[in-house]
């Protein structure tokens, strides 16, 4: 499993930006652009504090990441515990999966 830097808040681990770019392989600035813009699913959520964009660890995994291009919505994925891409059948095909049955 890897190590990586978090904030703890409320009992739930928080990540910056930063860090999350670094763990999913992305830059700052799409990483950005989930969390303001999002994509076809939604909005990659966070919390500001004092200036800084926190990600929770969890919504890391549950968030329904999506290929470019035109056919988006059928290449969906998710991270796994070591924030490796695992694509996900069910979102693919516009089905909820377990992971993110909830939002």
């Amino acid at each position: 499993m890897r190590e990586y830097p978090t904030i703890e808040l409320d009992g739930q681990k928080y990540v910056t930006e930063r860090t999350a770019a670094s763990l999913l392989n992305k830059s700052v600035k799409v990483i950005s652009k989930y969390v303001v813009k999002g994509n076809a699913f939604g909005i990659l959520p966070s919390r500001d504090i004092a200036g800084r964009i926190l990600i929770a660890v969890e919504d890391l995994h549950r968030y329904p990441f999506t290929r470019r291009g035109p056919h988006s919505r059928l290449r969906v994925y998710h991270y796994d515990a070591d924030f490796h891409q695992v694509r996900c059948e069910a979102c693919s095909k516009g089905e909820k999966c377990e992971l993110n049955a909830a939002s």
